[in-house]
């Protein structure tokens, strides 16, 4: 029987060919749950079938991938290849998105199953945000993430005090939309910009700001709540796993 040269166990063992049939017999049968990664769940189906495959994976690129050396070394305890069954896949690991790029400038994201437009609410850009961490984790491995994520949510904040100053306007004075905005419009033609901050624009209606501003924080918390919500519950890859 032909001789795998030397997969790497979970215990840092080499593996044979018989070896190796044993272990994968025993993540099936669900006798050796190591739970190695804490988002992995090794007992599901799928997270059984990702471990096996990883065997294979690590056993497929230090035979043919990685320069025999460096193969060697690893197989040696010399130095540790990581996601070393991630390696034969070719794909990058860990990602920061860029959402001033995705959303300003691009105005929105494809997926494959359609397109999705730039956000025009805070809560709408964090549901969108969970919704592009859940895809790329979908097409990577690692982590996830946004370095600025407090600037890239600042337009659709301004765009939410804009909606609620509008709203205000239709609820305090019984205006109709078109009303409330030929109101706005009038307030910015006399210099008045109408923004969150704008200490002019609170004093020119201390009532209407304060119920716009009091609006726009609780949606900014509201979706900020989604967000967690929805990145602590939406499975994106084998294993049960969550984004992160």
């Amino acid at each position: 029987m032909k001789k795998l040269n030397n997969t790497m166990g979970g215990n840092g063992d080499m593996l044979n060919y018989n070896e190796l049939t044993q272990r994968i017999n025993e993540i099936m049968s669900l006798q050796n749950i190591e739970n190695a990664n804490a988002n992995v769940d090794e007992a599901s189906f799928s997270g059984k079938n990702e471990k096996a495959a990883g065997l294979l994976l690590k056993e497929y690129a230090l035979d043919h991938l990685i320069d025999p050396k460096i193969a060697q070394y690893h197989k040696d305890g010399i130095l540790y290849i990581h996601d070393l069954d991630r390696y034969s896949s070719g794909m990058h690991n860990c990602l920061i998105v860029d959402f001033d790029d995705l959303f300003k400038n691009n105005g929105g994201f494809s997926t494959r199953n359609g397109d999705v437009r730039r956000p025009n609410s805070i809560q709408s850009f964090f549901q969108l945000v969970a919704v592009v961490f859940q895809c790329q984790s979908q097409n990577q491995f690692g982590g996830v993430g946004s370095a600025k994520i407090d600037y890239e949510a600042a337009p659709y904040v301004a765009k939410t005090f804009t909606k609620k100053y509008k709203e205000a306007l239709i609820d305090l004075f019984d205006l109709t939309s078109e009303e409330a905005d030929a109101t706005m419009k009038k307030i910015e033609d006399i210099g008045i910009e109408i923004r969150l901050g704008n200490e002019k624009l609170e004093e020119h209606n201390k009532r209407l700001y304060r119920i716009a501003k009091r609006h726009t924080e609780e949606s900014a918390r509201q979706g900020a709540e989604s967000l967690y919500h929805n990145l602590n519950t939406l499975e994106s890859r084998p294993g049960q796993k969550t984004c992160f």
